[in-house]
Parts: structure tokens; C-alpha cells; sequence
């Protein structure tokens, strides 16, 4: 690192002020991003193309940014000495004009503009990328990144409906990472940040019924079933508000509490009715349920009906965890009829 730094050092000064600005970028950078972060004096441009020349950089053939020239550096070193080259206060001044150039540019990575925001001490806007940051890592089944962005939007400052975001996406993470503890306490409290009856407070809702009936917390787990059934749900919250009471009476039969739960079951088949075609991935979350409850009343062939629906539903809604889930149900399901040659291949599917 020192030969490169000193290397560096020999170059014209405007040379060496493209090369930092290029470096906050971090391996790639683009010409726009460069002229964005120096003033107008420099000629930015032409310097990037003498530093190909030099063989400090190189032109990509593509860009991910149409009408950008993509550079990268020749090594990881060349832009690790370029960018130790730059002051403390020139680096956080420097992170916050490469994430504003990014987020106009299109940049789609929520958390590459995250990192920008919060070295560069934007910390409430580094809270919102970190919000879409952790949502993006949850749907790409990178769950400890999600709770990882997620933790890092709270360290940021986020407050009210935005820490309720990020908290409800936590406890979906550890809800599918098998930790119940950490998926209760989430939950709870996204639901009291969120809005209530809104879409995301009934998926918190979910989540709390989900993480309490897995700790056998069933005096609690009841109490918060009776709170859903009083709220009435948005409009566009109906499917995940169904689902929420149908978790619930899920649970509800696992403490033997047969008479709350063929109660909410009723009210579950009701909404059921209302929701239409529109939410496929309620209607399968709804028919996994009723799978459920047919399992406990020894409906062997209604069991195994609506859980294979609900694994078509899920596959439509581009649910790939949800249908590895189902397929261990079925899988069950047949094992318990000792069905085993049915039985296997759905769990080497899953």
C-alpha cells in the first residue's frame, strides 16, 4: 500500500483529486460521479482518460448507468491508497454527494445508497435506504442481511412508522431464521410504532401470533388474537388481516383452545369469501391454514387437497419459501398415512 501511495503521489494534482473522488465510489465509478464530487475547475473527464492511459484505471465496456463511462480501478490497492489519500472531513463530505449522484442516477441498491448516507452523516436518509435495504435483503433470502440493515436503520435514528418497518422486517427474518424470542419482541414492537389496521401492522400482528404460539405462550397468544379481532382492517389490508386471525386460530388449536379457535376460523372463512382472486398469496396462505385444521379433525384427504392448492397459490404468488414450507406439510401428511414413497421426495424437494 505504500509503494502505491507513493506511486500516486507523483501524479499532477488534478490527477490525484480525480482518483479520490473516483475512490468514494468505491471499485467502480463513472465519470458523471466523478465531475458531481469535484468543481467545475477540474477536467474531470480528461483526467480519467490520461489515468487509463497510465493504466491507473479502466474503461468498462458497459455501464451500469446509461450515457455514464464506467471506469473500475486496475486493483484493489490503487483505490484503497487513493482513497486513504482523502481528510476525515472531505471523506464524510465526500460519501454524502456520491449517494446523492447514486440516488439520481437510478442506483437500485438500497444498501450500497445506505452505506453512502451514513458515512457521509445523512442519517435520516441513510435510515430510509437501510429501511428498503433490509425489505430487499428479506425478499432475496438473505436474512441475516436483513436483520443486519434493518439493526443498522435503527443505529441511524429511525422513528415511528420507519423504525416500525424496520422492525416488522426483522421479525420476519428471525421468524423464518427458527428464532422465536427475537421474532415476539420485533413484532411487538412494530405494532406499536405501525399504524393500526394498516397492511404492515396486520403482518406484525401475524409475526407476534406466530412467535407466541411457537413459545407456547398461550394466555398471551390468546389476549392478542381477541386485540386483531376488534380492529378492522384498511381496505388493502384484508389479506394480510385474514391471515394474521388465521395464524392465530392455528395456534389456538395447538393449546387446545378448540372453541376460540373454531370461532376465528369462521370469521377467517368469511373474510376468505370477500378477498376475491386479486390476493393470491392470501388465498394460499388462507388454504395453508385450513389445511391445518383439517390435519387436527383427521381430514386426511381435505388436508392434503388444500395443501396442495396452497403450494400452487404460493408458486403463483412467487413464494419460494412458503412453498419448501407446504411441501414439508404434505410430506408429513403422508408420512403420518405411512405413505413413505410419497413422502420422500417431497421432503428432498423441499
Amino acid at each position: 500500500l505504500a509503494m502505491v501511495q507513493a506511486r500516486l503521489a507523483t501524479l499532477e494534482p488534478d490527477a490525484r483529486r480525480a482518483l479520490r473522488a473516483a475512490s468514494l465510489f468505491g471499485d467502480a465509478f463513472w465519470a458523471g460521479g466523478v465531475r458531481a464530487l469535484v468543481d467545475s475547475s477540474l477536467e474531470a473527464t480528461e483526467w480519467l482518460e490520461v489515468l487509463a492511459e497510465r493504466e491507473i484505471v479502466a474503461l468498462r465496456p458497459e455501464s451500469r448507468f446509461q450515457g455514464e463511462k464506467e471506469y473500475r480501478f486496475r486493483h484493489a490497492l490503487l483505490r484503497e491508497a487513493a482513497y486513504s489519500m482523502l481528510t476525515e472531513a472531505d471523506r464524510a463530505h465526500g460519501h454524502a454527494l456520491a449517494g446523492a449522484w447514486l440516488e439520481a442516477a437510478g442506483e437500485r441498491d438500497a444498501a450500497l445508497l445506505a452505506d453512502h448516507f451514513e458515512q457521509g452523516g445523512e442519517h435520516a436518509r441513510a435510515a430510509e435506504w437501510y429501511t428498503r435495504a433490509s425489505e430487499q435483503a428479506l425478499e432475496a433470502n438473505d436474512l441475516d442481511g436483513a436483520v443486519a440493515r434493518a439493526q443498522s436503520g435503527a443505529r441511524c435514528g429511525a422513528s415511528g412508522e420507519l423504525l416500525g418497518r424496520l422492525k416488522l422486517t426483522e421479525a420476519r427474518a428471525h421468524q423464518w431464521r427458527g428464532r422465536w424470542e427475537q421474532t415476539a419482541t420485533c413484532a411487538r414492537e412494530a405494532l406499536s410504532l405501525l399504524q393500526r389496521g394498516s397492511r404492515r401492522w396486520c403482518v406484525a400482528a401475524e409475526q407476534l401470533t406466530y412467535g407466541l404460539g411457537k413459545l407456547g405462550q398461550y394466555d398471551e397468544l390468546g389476549a392478542m388474537v381477541d386485540s386483531i379481532s376488534s380492529v378492522v382492517p384498511d381496505e388493502d389490508a384484508k389479506g394480510a388481516y385474514a391471515i394474521a386471525l388465521g395464524r392465530g386460530s392455528w395456534f389456538l388449536v395447538h393449546a387446545c383452545r378448540f372453541e376460540q379457535a373454531r370461532a376465528v376460523l369462521s370469521r377467517v372463512n368469511a373474510l376468505a369469501e370477500t378477498l376475491g382472486g386479486g390476493d393470491v398469496g392470501a388465498a394460499a396462505q388462507i388454504d395453508a391454514i385450513r389445511a391445518g385444521h383439517a390435519l387436527y379433525a383427521d381430514d386426511w384427504e381435505g388436508c392434503l387437497a388444500l395443501s396442495k392448492s396452497a403450494v400452487q397459490r404460493f408458486e403463483l404468488a412467487g413464494d419460494p419459501r412458503a412453498v419448501a414450507m407446504q411441501l414439508v406439510f404434505i410430506g408429513d401428511s403422508y408420512k403420518e398415512l405411512g405413505a413413505y414413497d410419497q413422502a420422500e421426495p417431497l421432503f428432498r424437494e423441499a
